[in-house]
């Protein structure tokens, strides 16, 4: 197949509101090079547009390689809480005329290095990682990480170093803050089959070259490698008093092999409430979003808004039966409804257990002991506690009671999938949702959150993946098969 590029030039919006800053407006003529003033840079090599184009056009042409990730068991240490505890030192910025970078360390969600370079007058040098560039606690596991280890992202900051005011950090993803200094809706430079049943390819930054355009800008120039295409964008951004930032994005895409379906500038958001369904959640806040919604601004035309959360959208089960969905978060328990209902209308079994990680109210409710046992017959509970005790794996036993089918009801569908609370109890709702599927069947559900990780090695589990109950099922399977 002959690969032609896919040229695109476009100044965008996004609707990505912030408070704009007036840098200098002197392209940068030199580059912060010494270790004292910045992170040391490699040798100078010559950089163009179109000779990274180019490299991406031959990288398409070649088979894709996945690159797997160094040190993977030291990565997966590396968690939330942990990586937040890394800090770019501020002594340690690369200042690129007026625009200062920092850069984001490795983490378990950010397990592929991005090769950082520094540009200017059609130079590149390469911005060399080191673990003294960031302040950590002496215990961290980024420690383990080899001196080489690379930069998972960047962030460009605000002249005095403050705040940062746009940030690109996995896969293409890249936002802004918003009008009030509160970093929202997600952008990214590409989607590929996104919504398919084929699963969506997550094309990725491989290089980025940062530089100071015309006027302060700052120039982000990336090549972008993935299984169906590489190619580069060059994005170059402009703060703009009370309107945020205007970037004029060129991309050029070389397909490997035929997209199913490919997005052009996509953008990423949540909502969780807002000040108009602010009863969706026991919280302080008065509404937790990204966005509330959002809003089409043709040239011509009528504008079009959508908000981002549509609450009480019907959904028909496999049983037939429907459910008003008011939180798209638990989902899990959607499709276990189906799973029950396809075992015991087809399968007519003459028990069920099912183990899930349901619900966060079990994890919070028992604490790290006991996991949550539910069953419609006292008999089948005490088996499966018993089978749970001989083996060390802890359950008690919690209600599955009608009452709780009260909070599930709803005039728009046969029910709804939780409580109008989500907090007043989730897990015994859940259970009680989840026994309109079980057609009468003997049940048991095993709500396993919070068990099924281990941050270190424990007595019967190694850290990592623990397969919680799956000794109970053996012991409880063994007894009734000799009973």
């Amino acid at each position: 197949m002959t690969l032609r590029p896919l040229v695109f030039a476009a100044t965008a919006a996004l609707a990505l509101l912030a408070p704009a800053l007036c840098p200098a407006e002197t392209p940068a003529q030199t580059l912060a090079q010494t270790s004292a003033a910045g992170p040391g840079l490699a040798a100078p090599a010559p950089f163009s547009l179109d000779a990274l184009a180019a490299r991406a056009a031959a990288i398409a042409r070649a088979p894709y390689v996945p690159a797997p990730p160094r040190q993977p068991e030291v990565l997966e240490r590396i968690d939330y809480d942990a990586h937040w505890q890394i800090r770019y030192r501020k002594d340690k910025t690369l200042q690129l005329g007026a625009v200062p970078v920092q850069f984001f360390h490795l983490g378990t969600y950010f397990r592929q290095p991005v090769k950082m370079f520094a540009v200017a007058n059609g130079q590149a040098r390469e911005v060399l990682y080191a673990p003294a560039l960031f302040d950590m606690p002496k215990d961290s596991p980024a420690r383990d990480l080899t001196a080489d280890a690379g930069f998972a992202g960047f962030r460009i900051l605000r002249p005095d170093l403050s705040g940062d005011w746009i940030s690109f950090l996995g896969a293409t993803y890249f936002r802004t803050e918003g009008a009030l200094g509160q970093f929202g809706l997600s952008a990214r430079a590409i989607a590929v089959d996104t919504g398919l049943p084929s699963g969506e390819e997550f094309p990725r930054f491989t290089e980025v070259y940062l530089e100071e355009g015309a006027g302060g800008q700052a120039v982000v120039t990336a090549l972008v490698e993935g299984r169906s295409l590489a190619g580069v964008w060059r994005m170059a951004i402009t703060n703009t008093p009370g309107q945020g930032q205007v970037m004029a994005v060129e991309s050029r895409i070389y397909l490997r092999k035929p997209v199913a379906r490919l997005g052009l500038a996509p953008l990423t958001s949540m909502c969780w409430y807002s000040e108009t369904n602010r009863w969706h959640a026991l919280d302080w806040r008065p509404e937790v979003h990204d966005s509330d919604g959002l809003l089409i601004a043709p040239a011509t035309g009528t504008p079009v808004w959508r908000a981002l959360d549509t609450p009480g959208d019907i959904v028909t089960t496999l049983s037939g039966k429907t459910v008003e969905v008011y939180d798209t978060d638990c989902e899990g328990r959607m499709v276990l409804a189906d799973i029950l209902y396809l075992a015991a209308s087809r399968h007519k079994p003459r028990v069920i257990v099912d183990l899930a990680t349901l619900t966060y109210s079990v994890m919070q409710g028992l604490g790290h002991v006991f996991a949550g046992l539910f069953a419609t017959d006292d008999d089948l509970a005490a088996e499966l506690l018993a089978a749970g005790e001989s083996v060390g794996e802890r359950f008690w036993r919690l209600p599955l009671d009608p009452a709780y089918e009260v909070e599930l009801r709803t005039p728009l569908a046969d029910l709804r999938q939780h409580a109008a609370d989500l907090h007043d109890g989730d897990a015994p709702h859940a259970a009680a949702f989840l026994r309109q599927f079980t057609c009468g069947c003997r049940w048991a559900h095993l709500d396993i959150a919070g068990k099924e990780l281990a941050e270190k090695d424990l007595p019967l589990a190694r850290r990592g993946g623990t397969g919680f109950g799956v000794r109970l099922l053996e012991e409880w399977i063994t007894e009734v098969a000799q009973a």
